[in-house]
């Protein structure tokens, strides 16, 4: 791998999934330097890495090749980001980012038009190595960033790179926010369950291992979803009598549900 050194900017919810996981992949701590002003310490002493409040110019070797991974929030980017400007320097330096709705262009501008961009769109599963990660690059990337990229991101899970950035506001609504609509789907099972009389332990424990049973069946690629469900139906069954009610209205509801998610994220890029 290039760019061995890591600067994680940003250790909330989801770069702390990546720090994780990268850890749990092989990397060394001694690798890698986080910037978290709320949690800085107590992430120093957890993983027994680098840690600070925030940067400084003083604290980096500029001799080495870094790999500086973006995970803060949209709305303090347009603060944070020029603060690393003098990383720029080293033309063999890679930025990547996952925040969202921020842009290739946003990044050139903030920093330098001559820098190595990859946006990246992880989620949560990068915490147990299973995320759904999609990449765009700039055209300042040589072969071995996009590979870099891909090694940091394979280790959590899988990848895919996908030309078109308008793309990535899409696919955030679909992989990035859409593993909490199964996390949604799991609770209002669990609840209704509840609701008709089963304990609710046991209803939560079913709804938790029927939706992983369904993803296996899915994952092993070896039938469609349609004829699985159709599998699953029998004519005059509890399955058809509950897809009666569901099937109306859930469609146009995940509709709905993946273009709010998708004007939030070009929103996000305004």
């Amino acid at each position: 791998m290039v760019n061995k050194h890591i600067i994680l900017v940003g250790c909330g919810n989801m770069g702390l999934a990546l720090l994780k996981g990268w850890l749990a992949g092989g990397i060394s701590p001694s690798l890698i330097t986080v910037i978290s002003p709320n949690n800085w310490h107590s992430l120093q002493k957890m993983f027994d890495i680098n840690a600070l409040p925030e940067i400084k110019d003083s604290a980096i070797n500029q001799n080495l090749d870094y790999t500086i991974v973006f995970a803060i929030k949209p709305q303090i980017a347009e603060q944070i980001i020029p603060l690393y400007k003098f990383l720029t320097q080293n033309k063999n330096n890679l930025f990547i980012s996952i925040i969202t709705g921020k842009t290739l262009s946003f990044f050139t501008t903030h920093l330098t038009k001559e820098c190595k961009v990859v946006r990246a769109m992880p989620n949560l599963a990068a915490i147990v190595s299973a995320s759904t990660t999609v990449l765009h690059g700039n055209n300042n990337l040589s072969d071995l960033h996009k590979h870099n990229s891909s090694y940091l991101f394979n280790m959590i899970g899988k990848t895919w790179w996908i030309d078109n950035e308008y793309q990535l506001d899409t696919i955030t609504a679909l992989s990035g926010s859409g593993i909490a609509y199964f996390f949604s789907m799991v609770n209002y099972l669990a609840e209704a369950a509840c609701s008709i009389g089963l304990d609710a332990k046991l209803s939560n424990e079913l709804a938790i291992n029927t939706i992983n049973s369904s993803a296996q069946l899915l994952v092993q690629g070896t039938n469609s979803p349609s004829t699985l469900i159709n599998q699953v139906c029998s004519p005059g069954g509890t399955t058809e009598a509950a897809l009666e009610t569901l099937n109306p209205g859930l469609k146009e509801l995940i509709y709905k549900t993946l273009y709010a998610a998708t004007n939030r994220s070009r929103q996000l890029s305004e």
